[in-house]
């Protein structure tokens, strides 16, 4: 045979040996996938329970059925109240994660009766371990923090969260979600606008140095600290929310890079009064915190009825930078001012909004500060809020293309709500009451882990 030629025999034999090679693999993944679903295991536990098998037939303790857990494990809770904290700490995977649900039909409480954790700062339902999701429980009264979601690749779905002294639900940890969650009542510390602690908390929050924090489909209204909030992180996607009647700001970013809020419907119904200039509807500033803001994408949102419906506010000389705002559509302000930005160094930002405005209150486009050449330029603001068409950004030139804009003025497709139609639906008696926190001015005289709070002496004070 000439050199190389290789006969149609050897062919076939090398063909037969791949074949071979490529039948076992595939036999030794479906033995793994086998195995490991082999060893996946549902256990129940109820609140009355003390047994040890941990079965929906014979349930057990709570903290017994949570050192069973392994990846791929289902623990199912029977209704009833579990009056203690929980630490979820196992692990699943991406292919197998861990699943702890209240059992069909019941609905499992988490409840800290005003008393636990002691500790401060502690969390009423922690979960540390990663690929863990947690779904449709209740979880209420923790003297601190309700669920804190530390945990990478771990969820919260169809989370009932409510009435903590401190956040309703926190995700810390990267890539986490919080998807269909009801969240309300919470950082009572703050209730009536009394700083008990002299700081507040936020209801649903992507915080703490999360990468790829999702918050998604979730409602949250009636908390006495920012009701959606994100802060010291990245790249965290808020979309497709609901908040409503939040003391502070109802959707805010701040100390934050690469962030996506579109989606999303705020409005203020007036049941929260402790200060005239309550309840902002979105806000971006800087609290000085890593990482400073920029590259925030801000589209399609509908805000109705707050106080000022869009607030950009520093601690520092922080601006907004790479920031794109368009195609929201802010009504009916009923403080002040519509949309409002005060002095920073702002950068690359772009605004172009709709925008309908009811009920008398001026546009109000910018708080008078020293803007120049290199910063936001105010008739940028002033343009593009009336429908930009040919603004000038920075030093009087064009921005620069946006590809999150399309040629026909769309930013991912078009808000189709009509905000001046939002539901005026208040809960509970009508008597929360909340003020908005003030930078940069006033004393500085608490922090929370670290995060700074101000505190206004007076109600008379100039509310920023």
């Amino acid at each position: 045979m000439p050199l190389g030629v290789i006969s149609d025999g050897y062919r076939r034999i090398l063909a037969n040996r791949q074949l071979v090679a490529l039948i076992v693999l595939l036999a030794i993944g479906v033995v793994t996938l086998f195995a490991a679903r082999a060893h996946a295991a549902t256990y129940s536990a109820s609140p009355t329970a003390g047994g040890s098998i941990c079965s929906v037939d014979a349930p057990c303790a709570l903290d017994t059925a949570l050192g069973m857990l392994k990846a791929g494990d289902t623990l199912l809770l029977r209704g009833g109240a579990y009056r203690q904290e929980v630490y979820v700490g196992a692990s699943g995977t991406e292919a197998s994660p861990i699943v702890i649900s209240s059992y069909p039909g019941d609905v499992a409480v988490i409840d800290g009766e005003d008393r636990i954790p002691a500790s401060d700062w502690g969390v009423l339902l922690l979960v540390e371990g990663a690929h863990v999701t947690i779904q449709n429980l209740e979880v209420r009264n923790s003297l601190w923090m309700g669920v804190r979601i530390a945990g990478d690749h771990s969820s919260a779905v169809r989370v009932t969260s409510h009435d903590h002294w401190e956040n309703g639900i926190l995700l810390s940890g990267d890539y986490t979600l919080a998807d269909g969650c009801f969240v309300y009542n919470n950082a009572r510390s703050n209730e009536n606008c009394v700083m008990a602690r002299d700081s507040w908390a936020s209801g649903l929050s992507a915080a703490r140095e999360p990468v790829g924090a999702t918050i998604r489909g979730s409602t949250v209204w009636h908390n006495w600290g920012e009701g959606i909030s994100t802060y010291e992180a990245t790249q965290t996607i808020i979309e497709d929310n609901v908040a409503y009647d939040n003391f502070s700001v109802n959707l805010y970013l701040s100390d934050a890079t690469h962030v996506l809020a579109q989606r999303n419907v705020v409005y203020a119904t007036g049941a929260m009064a402790c200060d005239e200039a309550s309840q902002v509807g979105i806000a971006i500033s800087s609290e000085g915190k890593e990482p400073s803001n920029s590259d925030i994408t801000l589209i399609n949102n509908a805000v109705y009825g707050t106080r000022r419906n869009f607030y950009y506010f520093t601690s520092d000389v922080d601006g907004m930078v790479n920031t794109l705002i368009a195609h929201n559509t802010f009504v009916h302000s009923t403080y002040e001012t519509n949309f409002k930005i005060l002095a920073g160094d702002h950068l690359n930002t772009r605004i172009v909004n709709k925008r309908r405005s009811a009920g008398g209150r001026p546009a109000g486009l910018l708080r008078p500060g020293p803007f120049g050449p290199h910063v936001l330029s105010q008739s940028l603001v002033e343009h593009a809020v009336r429908g930009c068409g040919g603004c000038r950004g920075r030093g009087g030139r064009s921005p620069a293309r946006d590809d999150r804009i399309d040629g026909r003025g769309d930013a991912h497709g078009r808000l189709v709500s009509d905000p001046g139609r939002l539901p005026c639906a208040g809960h509970r008696d009508g008597s929360f009451r909340g003020f908005e926190r003030h930078l940069p001015s006033g004393q500085r005289d608490g922090s929370r882990h670290g995060r700074a709070r101000v505190r206004c002496p007076t109600r008379r004070r100039e509310r920023r």
